[in-house]
């Protein structure tokens, strides 16, 4: 599956279930952190797993996106965005950035019990992408480590590619 993705929902007793499979990049971030937070902040029992186990990478736009999902959602008593990851799957994904140590995860998904349907991943806008990559890029640095300093140097250019031009009077 090299070089695509796949985000595939279905439903678990109440809760949702997203599998990802392939490639976790800028293209599919947006398209997912927007559907968890409409599905999310309109219902308020259930919960959704990721289930990662399938996916093969993970940019640092998608990385900072699980940060932003994980914060609005799974800082309380009851989380409701869990990850679910194998040993494998976290030390091949996560741990580097070090997203094992921040995110509720759990090893496997619950099981399925309904109509599969894929998820789809529209085009985002210039801008609107490009302030969604700076908030991604800004968590990943806020999180620490020895990527830190590259990330919040990202956001940083970003930041500076997105302001107007400077006219000279």
């Amino acid at each position: 599956m090299s070089g695509s993705s796949s985000l595939t929902l279905t439903r678990s007793g109440d809760d949702y279930v997203v599998i990802l499979e392939g490639r976790a990049t800028m293209q599919e971030g947006p398209a997912f952190h927007a559907f968890v937070s409409q599905t999310l902040d309109h219902v308020d029992e259930p919960t959704l797993v990721l289930c990662i186990n399938g996916c093969e990478y993970m940019d640092s736009t998608f990385l900072g996106g699980l940060i932003s999902l994980h914060k609005k959602y799974s800082t309380q008593p009851a989380p409701r965005f869990i990850v679910a990851a194998s040993a494998d799957s976290r030390a091949r994904l996560l741990a580097s950035s070090r997203l094992d140590l921040i995110l509720h995860l759990v090893e496997e998904a619950p099981e399925s019990c309904g109509t599969c349907v894929q998820l789809p991943t529209p085009p985002v806008e210039s801008r609107e992408f490009t302030l969604h990559a700076i908030k991604c890029h800004r968590l990943l640095a806020e999180v620490g480590g020895p990527q830190a300093a590259v990330f919040q140097l990202v956001a940083d250019q970003l930041a500076k590619e997105l302001e107007p031009p400077q006219v000279d009077e």
